[in-house]
Formats: C-alpha cells, structure tokens, sequence
C-alpha cells in the first residue's frame, strides 16, 4: 500500500487508455417511427417537434467519429455496467455489485481499495453480521453505474441516494490516490414528458456531459405501465436534455463514439418457441446539431449482454440474437440498412456461444443449457470452472482456441477457496485480454464470493494468465 501511494505522488494522473481499432466504413440508416419521436429539448419534460428527428434522405456522416482516451467513454466496456480506468502506472476498476472502489498496481501483487484516509479501517471484516465501512473514501455503496475521471479527480453518481421527486442522487468525486472524497451536489430530479419521474438505471460520462438512462416501472388502471427515457446532463445538473424516450422500453444501453451518444432501446417479448421477439430502436444523437437520427429499428437485434457492444469508425457490431437452445452463434455489424454476419463460431464438435464483442476481437465460450426441462440441461454446468473459449479478430482469424486458463487461482489465497463461476465479463484487443471474474466457494450456507481482475495475453498460441486484483466479498448466511 505504501508503494502505491508513493507512485501516486511522482505520477501524473493522465488517463492513458489505448487508442481504439476499426474499420472507416459508415453504417447506414432506417427509418424513424413517428409514434417514437427522438427528443430534442431543453428540459426534460417538453417534447420536441417531429422535424427534429432526421429522415433517411437527410442522414450525413459529417460528425466527429474519433476516439480521444481523455475525454471519452471507453467502448471497450460497450454494454457493461462496471469501471476499468488506466490511470499510468496503476488500474481504477469497480466490478457492478462491489460496495468500493478499487486500485490494482499493474507491477502486480499490490492491489486494495481506493481510500487514502488515516487510519481508515476500509472494508469489513468478515461474518454474516457485518456491515460495509460506509465512512471509507472508497465506500461506493450498490452503484449501478460507471466511474469516470475529469480533471485530476474521480466522479461517480450514487442513485442510491435519490429523493423521489426531488433528487436523482449525489454526485461524488475524490482524488485519483484515495484522498479529498466529497459530494459535489444532489442532480436534480429527472422528468419524462409525461410528467412522471424515472429511476436511474445507469450513469454515463463522455466528452464533458453526464448521460443517463432512466427507467418507469408501474400499474396504472391496472395496467403495467414501462417506460424508459435518455439524456444528456450537464455535470452540475443545470440543464437536462431528453435525446429519446419510449413508452414500451424495457430497458437498454448507451454507448458512445465521437461526438455522438448512441442508444439501443428494446421492446418486446417471447414467442411461442420461447424466442426473444423484439422490436428494438437504434439511434444517435449529437450535442452539437441537437438532433437524433433513427439508425435501425426491428427485431434483428436484441438487449446485448455486458460487453457484446462495440463502436468504433463508424462502425456499429453487436453479438448475434441469442436462441433458445442455441445462443448467440456469431457477431454482426449494421450494413446497408440491415445486420450482416461478421463472424462466426460454428464448431463440429463444440458449441460456441458470443460472450464477448470489443476492439478488434470477439469470444465465444461453450454453450450451456439453462432450460431445466431440455434433455441437455445439466444443474450448475453454467457454473464450471472448465471453460472452452475461443478469440477471432475481426478478419475471422483465430487468436486462440481451448480451454480458459485459470491457473492463477493458485497464486492467490483468496481465490484458491472458490469452486465455482458466478459471472464473468471479458474486454480487451489482440494484444492483452481483460476478464473480471465473480466467483463463489459453492457452499449452499455460508456463501462467499470473490471478485478477481485477470490480465490474459495471447503468446505462441496460448493465452498467459496475470492476476492483476481481487477483493473477497463479505460472508453471507442462507
């Protein structure tokens, strides 16, 4: 901890991510629903006339499409709700679900919270009555949103601390070495313009504006009512505008490249065969012309997983729609107006399932059965440690192929007791690949988690394992 702190005082707090990798071609648009108007306001609760939504013929590719590591969102995290911050010489990561921030120095072996109080006592202790520290610096409580850095300090949304009617929450910040944690200001409350307030689900930050997507949940006249709504915040919360809303969303994501904030909205249900049936809305919207432009709307598409999700150049790719007893087989990318098949993970003798779309590169890992009732559904499977993965590029070549190594579990007490994968989520380029692990020790009563950040690199075609940082969960009683 020592060391870390005196590289925090020599370094200079730059956010040096790499730069992102992609092809130049533009993907092209749809037609927008004039039932689902885009918005384009000054506040959040007047709606927009129909001409500021683009039509097709007037759609140009004139906006700012570059990647700056500084100021933007990092579209290697596309669809994923946690943080991974290279800050120099050490990482700023927060796996959804941890209570704290979290460091891990890239030397290795050295990794914590984020918390530079004296004498800070940090997190808990261990045992089914313990609470979290909520007096340490790196405290984050149960956001549900990413972390972002501007200046020489690091900001966060805590919607835990919403006031309904009043208040989405506190924005946070502290300094990059754990030090100087305050609240800035409560963000106002948001307003769809129906005049009812939404709960934020996820906060955004790129190029200077807070991005947030907010979500209605209700019964009205016994009805279930979803709505779901998109904005553009400035970081004091003075002004909010409405890029999108609908009045049948169930949820979505927002990613970002260049000047543009893009939406993906889904609607929808299942069919008969029990396959996701969607009628889902792709968009942009830019702060500079104020407009939003309809890019794809249809069912060719559906809700991506944590990290199926990339922009780059232009370029819009997504995992292939996930079937029933089948998943996800490949990854596609908008063209001409439609979705078109970039690669895919056919296999005679395994069957692949699309788990991660980042820069450059795609994986699949083997399908498991979740269907209880289906012939091939084996309890817990999805939980194993044995993984089959395989990485292409872009270009459909194979960066490897074969088991997961995970070998590194020995090099840390923490995760040497663990039995089983609770979740995982992958990102990276050819070059090095990330994958935050939540694994648990598979005790049905005392149930222990463990939060682990793995660096793998592809080298003579295999894949080296670094353990790069781990936080245990607190135990839990069932």
């Amino acid at each position: 901890m020592k060391r870390f702190f005196a590289i925090m005082i020599a370094a200079a707090m730059l956010l040096a991510l790499a730069a992102c990798k992609g092809g130049d071609k533009p993907g092209p648009l749809g037609s927008p629903d004039p039932t689902q108007q885009a918005l384009n306001t000054e506040t959040s609760d007047t709606t927009a006339a129909p001409e500021n939504t683009l039509s097709p013929g007037e759609l140009q590719f004139t906006g700012d499409l570059s990647y700056n590591p500084e100021t933007d969102f990092d579209p290697r995290l596309g669809s994923a709700l946690d943080t991974f911050i290279d800050v120099g010489d050490f990482y700023i990561w927060h796996l959804s679900g941890d209570y704290y921030i979290r460091y891990a120095d890239k030397s290795g072996g050295d990794w914590g919270v984020l918390c530079g109080k004296p004498e800070c006592e940090h997190e808990y202790g261990g045992g089914p009555d313990n609470e979290p520290n909520k007096t340490c610096n790196a405290y984050i409580g149960s956001v549900q949103g990413s972390l972002w850095i501007d200046g020489d300090k690091l900001y966060y949304v805590n919607d835990w601390e919403r006031v309904e009617g009043e208040s989405l929450g506190g924005l946070h910040r502290l300094n990059l070495d754990g030090t100087g944690h305050e609240k800035v200001c409560m963000l106002p409350e948001l307003l769809c313009s129906a005049g009812e307030a939404l709960a934020p689900q996820r906060f955004y930050f790129h190029r200077g504006m807070i991005y947030c997507r907010a979500s209605l949940f209700d019964v009205v006249d016994g009805e279930p009512v979803a709505r779901s709504g998109y904005y553009a915040l400035k970081p004091d919360g003075s002004e909010c505008t409405t890029i999108f809303e609908s009045s049948t969303g169930r949820g979505g994501y927002m990613a970002f490249m260049g000047e543009y904030c893009y939406v993906i909205d889904v609607s929808g249900s299942y069919d008969d065969d029990g396959n996701a049936y969607t009628e889902n809305t792709l968009l942009r919207w830019s702060p500079n012309t104020q407009k939003a432009e309809v890019l794809y709307r249809g069912g060719d598409f559906i809700y991506p997983n944590p990290g199926e999700w990339f922009l780059s150049g232009g370029n819009i790719y997504l995992g292939e729609p996930r079937l029933r007893h089948e998943g996800s087989r490949g990854v596609m990318y908008l063209e001409d107006g439609g979705w078109e098949e970039l690669i895919n993970f056919e296999d005679p003798e395994i069957h692949y399932t699309t788990c991660c779309v980042s820069d450059g590169i795609a994986i699949a890992e083997n399908y498991t059965e979740m269907d209880s009732e289906s012939e091939d559904y084996v309890r817990g499977a999805w939980k194993s440690l044995d993984k089959d993965i395989w990485i292409k590029d872009f270009e459909g070549n194979t960066i490897y192929k074969g088991k997961l190594p995970m070998d590194w579990m020995g090099t840390c007490e923490e995760a040497a007791e663990m039995k089983e994968i609770s979740w995982f989520y992958a990102f990276g380029n050819m070059d090095e690949i990330w994958v935050q692990f939540v694994l648990d020790n598979g005790n049905d009563h005392f149930m222990r988690h463990g939060n682990f950040l793995v660096k793998y690199v592809p080298v003579d075609g295999g894949l080296e394992a670094t353990l790069t940082g781990a936080a245990l969960d607190m135990l839990e009683e069932y």
